[in-house]
Order: structure tokens, then C-alpha cells, then sequence
């Protein structure tokens, strides 16, 4: 990906991956950089919907303080490359210049399939606190049972899916699932689903924020990678399954 395909003029550019989420119930974003351990949060769920990077001139300009609300704007915009973009600015209040923007190629189209494109909010900056392991979540086609095995913590979750909603109606993704306490596994039993990430939560009404989130692996050098089998449309941005069970194995 084009690190800066607007010519943006920043001191600096660091890998980070946004969530644009929309549920029955909420509409957010969250915005994660590990290599300044930084995430921006309105308050719900996370993910990494969209990867690209994160333009800013100083880190002191992230003020960490949950009494500042800061603004954030979500607009498609199209470089000079002729490529759209998904585009975050982030000012300290809405007329102000932007003190840091975010762009990304969203090839999944979940900006548009979450009807994010024009969204405006506030959040703050937090000290980005997960663990993560490799993981491998799967499907047969003569079962409707989904299931994650992070084995190297010694979990496996597992859910009922139907029989219909998934296609192809068989996969098998290799990734990585990132979460903020093992102990706290136990009690998401909420999975919402699409082909680039499921995010587990524990609440799906008064829930603010994610217990777990697996992000497949990707092969750029694989011209059609294996999906998770359900594709983001603007009438169905993501499926959300309610009867996950996590267990501990051996």
C-alpha cells in the first residue's frame, strides 16, 4: 500500500488499522497504532477493518485524557493515485485543523457497508493494552459448528452458525486473535462476523468494548485467500451470533 497517497505533510507515518462497526445497536470507530501503543476510541467495539497508516506530527498531540472529547471525521476520499481511500481526521474540536489523519485502502468496502462514509463523532486516546496468539477458526461444510483455537493459551470457542448464512459453506483461516485478558474469555459470548474480522464482546446491548478480536492472516501473494465466509453488504455490514462458548482444553 501507498504509505501517503494525498502527500499529506506529517513528521510521521506509523502502520495502524481502524474498525468502522455498525450493529442494531451502535455505530462506532477505533483506531489501534501499535508502534506508538496508541488506540482512539468512541467507546465501542474494535476490530481492524481497514489496515493503512497513521499521519501525525508530534505524539504529545494525542492528548490521554478521557475529560477531552476529540473529533473525528470518516469520509471516502480518492488520491491522486486515482485509488479511494478510507480517510480519518482526527481536530481537537470541528472547525479546527486536523492534527492527525488515518488513511487506508479498504478493499473489503466495509466503510460503505457500514454506512461510515460521511460518519463524524468523538473519542479519545488511550494506552492500547492486548495480547495476541496465532489462531485458527474454521468450519466443515456438513457442520453448522464454528470454531476458534487459540491453542496456545489453551482456549477453543465454539458456536451454532446455521446452515445457511455462510459461503463458501466450508473454510479453514489461519490469523491472529487479540484480546485484553484470558480470564476474561469466558464471557464473550457475542461474535460479530465478516470476512476480515470477528469481534467477540460480552454484551450486545449495554457492551462498550471487545473481549477478543481474531484478523486473519493475509497472503498478498495469493490472488483469492481463504474468507471467513460472509461477505460485508450495506444491508448486512456483519453477522452477530449470540451463543458462543468458551472452553478450556488440555
Amino acid at each position: 500500500m501507498d504509505v501517503n497517497p494525498f502527500g499529506w505533510k506529517f513528521a510521521y507515518a506509523k502502520p495502524a488499522s481502524a474498525l468502522f462497526f455498525r450493529s442494531t445497536h451502535n455505530a462506532a470507530i477505533r483506531l489501534e497504532c501499535p508502534d506508538i501503543n496508541l488506540e482512539f476510541t468512541d467507546g465501542a467495539y474494535i476490530g481492524q477493518d481497514p489496515a493503512g497508516y497513521l499521519h501525525y506530527n508530534s505524539k504529545s498531540d494525542f492528548e490521554q485524557d478521557t475529560n477531552k472529547q476529540q473529533n473525528y471525521f470518516v469520509r471516502l476520499e480518492v488520491a491522486k493515485n486515482g485509488k479511494t481511500y478510507a480517510v480519518i481526521r482526527f481536530r481537537k474540536h470541528p472547525s479546527a485543523k486536523s492534527y492527525a489523519k488515518f488513511c487506508a485502502s479498504d478493499k473489503h468496502r466495509v466503510t460503505t457497508a457500514a454506512e461510515m462514509n460521511g460518519h463524524a463523532g468523538t473519542g479519545t486516546w488511550v494506552t492500547l493494552k492486548t495480547g495476541h496468539c496465532y489462531a485458527t477458526i474454521e468450519k466443515n461444510s456438513g457442520s453448522s459448528t464454528v470454531t476458534v483455537t487459540p491453542s496456545s493459551i489453551g482456549k477453543v470457542a465454539t458456536w451454532n452458525a446455521g446452515s445457511t448464512i455462510f459461503s463458501p459453506s466450508s473454510f479453514k483461516v489461519i490469523g491472529q486473535l487479540w484480546y485484553k485478558e484470558i480470564t476474561e474469555l469466558k464471557n464473550a459470548i457475542y461474535a460479530n462476523y465478516n470476512n476480515d474480522r470477528v469481534v467477540f464482546y460480552q454484551n450486545d446491548y449495554t457492551g462498550r468494548d471487545f473481549v477478543a478480536f481474531f484478523i486473519p492472516d493475509e497472503d498478498e501473494e495469493v490472488d483469492s485467500p481463504p474468507t471467513l465466509g460472509i461477505e460485508s453488504t450495506k444491508s448486512t455490514p456483519a453477522a452477530t451470533f449470540t451463543n458462543v462458548q468458551w472452553t478450556d482444553i488440555a
